[in-house]
């Protein structure tokens, strides 16, 4: 449980600190202990002890629901937020209060405009296979959660990310890899 630790000393010193948590009235820092020590009275205990306080019932609710542990609640908006079923409107939420909806390129994500332009031998560049992977690995990670892909949603195919790369980074392209001698 803890690194480092030997395992009877390991849940000792996790106690402790929940303790420590819950005296300092650091709830949500106190259910994340309690979840990893899997122990269902003390998440429950730090649940009710965020009292009338909806924001911190709301906070520790979706802790829990990220562990899939079923509480249970009067309350709709908590029951809603325990059983994840509105999270990816939360999830936009955050994303606009942030300005992050619009779509990012992976020069947006790595500012390579800001970097100076090296070329010739020893400029690091790597080749245009992996790099054109590296940006699609980037850019579905960055735009997933959003729905809103400037590399794979676009409407015309001739246009797609897809499309224009098709052809790098097969078999009779010069860095291409060959295959192992068996």
């Amino acid at each position: 449980m803890v690194n480092l630790l030997a395992p009877p000393e390991d849940v000792s010193f996790l106690r402790t600190a929940h303790s420590i948590y819950r005296q300092h009235n650091k709830l949500t820092q106190a259910m994340t202990i309690a979840i990893r020590l899997h122990d269902l009275d003390l998440i429950e205990e730090d649940f009710e002890a965020a009292g009338e306080d909806r924001s911190m019932r709301k906070q520790l609710s979706f802790l829990v629901a990220r562990q899939h542990i079923c509480l249970e609640s009067d309350d709709g908006e908590i029951l809603e937020c325990l059983s994840n079923s509105h999270l990816s409107d939360h999830y936009l939420a955050l994303g606009k209060e942030l300005n992050i909806l619009e779509p990012k390129t992976p020069d947006d994500i790595y500012k390579s405009y800001l970097e100076n332009a090296r070329t010739g031998p020893g400029s690091g560049n790597m080749d245009s296979a992996r790099h054109n992977l590296a940006s699609t690995f980037v850019n579905a990670f960055v735009n997933a959660g959003f729905c809103k892909d400037t590399y794979m949603l676009v409407d015309d195919e001739t246009k797609s990310w897809v499309y224009k790369n098709k052809d790098q980074g097969n078999s009779h392209s010069p860095t291409a890899v060959p295959p192992p001698l068996n």
